[in-house]
Order: structure tokens, then sequence, then C-alpha cells
């Protein structure tokens, strides 16, 4: 495997489920823990980032592997795949996140704990937080 997971939604099973192990094995430490088993599925997850569609993919497989009273894991969902995606793509990430997030508790939660970024888009997550009855972002 390269440095992004391949198309194979059996392979991108595989990265996200031992980057969820990673991020629960690491708990709140903010050290890169590279001699960790799990580490190379947190450099796919970054990989995946070259290609925002495979990385929408990849967030969704991450979403339905927590619960999202998981709230280290979620954070992590929110810090780095997540972020990357309405970063580059702004509007366009919104599209597909708005409604997923209606029917994915993970993902609102990822998007609620978002750190807000200089972004346009940034007036539209607030709104659509405020919608679904979330008063914004988690401090």
């Amino acid at each position: 495997m390269g440095s992004a997971p391949d198309a194979s939604d059996e392979e991108i099973l595989g990265v996200c489920q031992a980057w969820v192990t990673y991020q629960r094995d690491t708990g709140d430490d903010a050290v890169a823990q590279p001699e960790h088993p799990c580490w190379w599925a947190v450099s796919a997850v970054i990989g995946a980032g070259v290609d925002p569609e495979l990385l929408w993919r990849v967030i969704r497989v991450l979403c339905s592997l927590v619960e999202p009273d998981d709230q280290r894991v979620v954070g992590m969902i929110a810090a780095d795949p997540l972020w990357g995606l309405i970063n580059s793509d702004g509007d366009r990430a919104m599209d597909l996140i708005e409604p997923a997030a209606d029917r994915n508790p993970v993902l609102l939660t990822a998007l609620k704990d978002v750190s807000a970024g200089d972004w346009p888009v940034e007036p539209r997550i607030e709104r659509y937080l405020t919608t679904r009855g979330n008063r914004g972002r988690n401090a």
C-alpha cells in the first residue's frame, strides 16, 4: 500500500480500523507514536487528503466505526480528515457533509469539533450547526 489507501472498500476499511485502534491506544497523548503498530494508518489517512473523494470515503468509514461519545476518536476525525476536507473543498465539502451529518451523529459531533478556520465557508458551518439545534462549535 502506498501513502494513501487505494479505492477498494476493503482496504479503506482496514486502514480506518487501524487508524481508530491507533487513536484509542494513544489516548490523550498528543505526541506522534511512530513505533505503534498502527502508525502506518495515520500516514495513510493523511495521504488520502490529496484526493477529496477518497478522503470523503475515509471520513464516512471512520464515522461508521465509532460512537458519538467516543470523544477522543471523534475529536481526531475532526482534527485532521474532516478539517482537511473542509479546508481544501469548502462549499463542495459542506454539500457532502450536511446531508450526511443529518443522518450520522458521529459526523455531526465531529463537525462541531472542527477547529474554526479562516474559511469563507465558516458562516455556513455555523448556520448548519445552529439549525440542527447545536449552539455552534464545542469550546
